[in-house]
């Protein structure tokens, strides 16, 4: 076989491995693994965060669009937390101890059936705290410290936000 014949036989060949990896890629959903992230989180210091949320729920679109992609948000959960967005309607995975499902198996499996909802996992993988509906930014940024400084091993968020208040 020529060195031109081998050349193009390569070409063609990844070429074909990469349209069957592209299209079996595509559809198969991906895997969202909570316990290797709980090792990232301990390495890091970082809680993860976990946004539940579903296509038609128009609360769900106001916090993701004005509340989670706002700049000073965005920029604080990058920083402090490790994000995992789960949206419910799609057919990705998720491993969390015991649990391996859909995102909407995970949502039934935590009994959540409000949207949106934010969980706040800790480094050992336990769940510290649950935020039920829409926050706007200013409530959310609060929460955020909240966790972050882990004023919730001591008081409840109204007490810590009653504490903000006389201190200001």
């Amino acid at each position: 076989m020529k060195k031109s014949n081998i050349k193009l036989f390569k070409i063609i060949f990844i070429s074909l491995f990469l349209i069957v990896f592209a299209y079996a890629k595509e559809d198969k959903p991906i895997d969202i693994n909570l316990d290797i992230l709980s090792t990232q989180a301990k390495v890091e210091s970082k809680h993860t965060l976990l946004f539940f949320h579903m296509n038609h729920c128009p609360y769900c679109k106001k916090m993701e669009k004005f509340t989670i992609k706002n700049k000073d948000i965005k920029k604080e959960i990058e920083k402090s937390f490790l994000f995992v967005d789960i949206n419910i309607n799609d057919d990705d995975n998720v491993k969390y101890k015991n649990f391996f499902d859909s995102k909407l198996q995970f949502a039934k499996y935590l009994a959540i059936s409000f949207y949106p909802t934010v969980i706040f996992i800790n480094e050992e993988n336990t769940i510290v705290y649950i935020l039920k509906g829409y926050r706007i930014k200013n409530k959310f940024n609060t929460v955020l410290n909240f966790i972050k400084s882990k004023s919730y091993l001591d008081m409840s968020l109204e007490d810590y936000e009653n504490n903000l208040e006389f201190n200001k």
